[in-house]
């Protein structure tokens, strides 16, 4: 009599406060992109900042506009010791994740279509940007067999498809230890041939600190733990750090960029978590958010604001190291953050190859 019941039970509608009625809802908060983390974020912007910084820097080093000052050179070194490191660092952390999630497929096209897209489009840009403005900037047109192998070999901006190759050999060890995933990125970082392949040599140097991302994966949402005071003294602690390590040459190239990086990549998200729920960190997480419009369009405003106090015969170093720098990452995050109304979306990402949204029968959830 029960499994009749049972039966019965079974074979008639489920009640409107059920499970069955309230699927598409679930599915539709599953598709529901994942909130982004304000630190990550943060960590992006102050690194991309140090990326617009260090680019004003070598144009004045360029000009000679430090003059007898080492100032120029100091700051150079210490920039270049770290900022890339870290965006291949946080670039690892949501690897298995967004795998997880979308699928080895889909996530594959998910980053040609923000990553090797983009590299095309920019380094054609660049190339026309140079040929026409050429008398305001210090490269040289290139040919097209010269833009060809530039394009080939991953020159220029060769951040994209080095942090595409980085995402692949992520994906496809994400099964992996995370202790295992990084001594095996360590054995390439150490014994890999040099190339010309620019995209190649750099993606694999830069790929430890994309393992090591992936090893930390969500738990660096632990740094919640460390108090903001704490967490700001070893920020400082570890700036000292850097800065004693790159005040003169003492170790292999090789063991600088990944003492470099970690320190400074640390150092990095503990100044992220000392500014915990301040204004500073909705403003670095507002450029974060844009780092990649701002890591291929930031050269052009820079270079706009460049022009304008040369012509205004403003040429001391400090006024040209802050102002362009602000240019550079001001014009392209705005325009980055307001690309749906300017219309500008495919500046950053493929307008094609857009894949379509897999919806779960509501029947193969029972």
């Amino acid at each position: 009599m029960q499994r009749i019941q049972a039966a019965n039970a079974e074979e008639r509608p489920q009640p409107a406060s059920g499970p069955a009625p309230l699927e598409p809802e679930l599915q539709k908060e599953h598709l529901k992109p994942q909130p982004r983390s304000l630190l990550i974020d943060a960590v992006r912007g102050m690194a991309i900042s140090l990326v617009a910084l260090g680019h004003t820097n070598q144009g004045i080093l360029h000009r000679g506009w430090w003059g007898h000052s080492d100032a120029g050179t100091r700051l150079n070194v210490i920039i270049y010791a770290f900022h890339m490191p870290a965006f291949f660092f946080v670039s690892g952390i949501f690897i298995f994740s967004s795998v997880q999630k979308r699928g080895k497929a889909r996530f594959t096209l998910a980053r040609i279509r923000t990553l090797l897209y983009p590299y095309v489009l920019w380094s054609i840009i660049g190339t026309l940007a140079v040929k026409a403005l050429s008398r305001f900037m210090v490269q040289h047109p290139l040919t097209l067999r010269q833009f060809s192998m530039d394009l080939l070999l991953g020159r220029g901006v060769w951040f994209f498809p080095a942090l595409f190759l980085c995402q692949m050999l992520g994906m496809w060890m994400r099964k992996l230890r995370g202790a295992t995933i990084v001594a095996i990125a360590m054995v390439i970082y150490y014994v890999h041939p040099a190339t010309p392949i620019t995209f190649l040599n750099l993606g694999l140097m830069y790929f430890p600190f994309v393992a090591a991302g992936m090893w930390v994966g969500q738990s660096y949402e632990r740094m919640d733990r460390i108090s903001r005071r704490a967490a700001f003294g070893c920020a400082i602690f570890l700036l000292g750090t850097l800065c004693a390590i790159t005040y003169k040459p003492w170790m292999s190239y090789s063991s600088y960029v990944l003492f470099g990086g970690i320190i400074g990549t640390l150092m990095l998200m503990m100044l992220a978590r000392s500014m915990s729920g301040s204004s500073l960190t909705r403003i670095f997480a507002w450029a974060g958010e844009a780092s990649l419009a701002i890591y291929v369009a930031g050269e052009y405003g820079q270079g706009a604001v460049r022009q304008v106090m040369e012509w205004a015969h403003i040429t001391s170093p400090y006024p040209q190291l802050i102002l362009p720098t602000m240019a550079a990452i001001a014009i392209p995050a705005w325009v980055y953050q307001h690309r749906v109304k300017l219309h500008v979306e495919w500046l950053f990402i493929a307008p094609f190859l857009e894949p379509r949204k897999r919806v779960q029968h509501p029947m193969a959830t029972r």
